[in-house]
């Protein structure tokens, strides 16, 4: 490890590496941002659901399903500066495929880019139109209003409700405390997918 972090330091000799090898062994540290700053290694944070190696893993080709195939809806939005996406889950084999996805364009073009709500509108009902969506998970964030509409025209069909007992919550919010545990668990029953389903993806 100490010729490894020679190599990298180069000839920044002020570095302490008796110091960074102490952080380094540390046991209470945080084992991947170590890998991340002294190893050079890309890695997601530690509370992060899949390393980005289990996404590569994942890519095999894999058809969706047919229509009327059974679904869950994953939803994360965002108004200009980040990118909105709209992915579907088959419950039967845990392939996953993006249905939409809105990035803010690079240079010039990106300038007060705003995305296209309307369309994304059309992708979520173009969903349920296709498929049978039993469950639904969206970030709210910027989209509010669309979530709740959303909430509202399809909660008969949605089988997976947010909280057992108040049939007005519908969709799932991974930002109310109320369906942070839950939804943490039904993360960890993915995160260990191999051993229930094989998780896929197309994208």
């Amino acid at each position: 490890m100490r010729d490894g972090l020679r190599a990298a330091y180069g000839d920044s000799t002020w570095v302490d590496l008796d110091r960074l090898l102490a952080e380094i062994y540390d046991p209470t540290a945080d084992a991947q941002e170590k890998r991340r700053f002294y190893m050079n290694q890309v890695v997601a944070s530690s509370d992060a659901w899949l390393e980005p190696l289990d996404v590569d893993a994942a890519s095999v080709p894999v058809e969706g399903p047919d229509d009327g195939g059974m679904v869950t809806l994953g939803f994360d939005g965002s108004r200009g500066h980040d990118a909105t996406a709209l992915v579907a889950c088959e419950l039967n084999t845990g392939h996953c495929w993006p249905l939409g996805i809105w990035q803010k364009p690079d240079g010039p073009e990106g300038l007060g880019w705003e995305v296209d709500r309307e369309a994304v509108d059309t992708a979520v009902r173009s969903a349920f139109e296709r498929w049978d969506v039993v469950g639904f998970f969206a970030d709210l964030a910027f989209f509010e209003g669309y979530v709740d509409r959303w909430a509202e025209d399809f909660r008969e069909t949605l089988f997976v409700k947010a909280a057992p007992g108040i049939p007005s919550l519908s969709i799932c919010d991974a930002e109310r405390r109320i369906l942070r545990l839950p939804l943490n668990r039904r993360l960890q029953r993915l995160r260990i997918g191999p051993y229930l389903l094989p998780l896929t993806r197309d994208y």
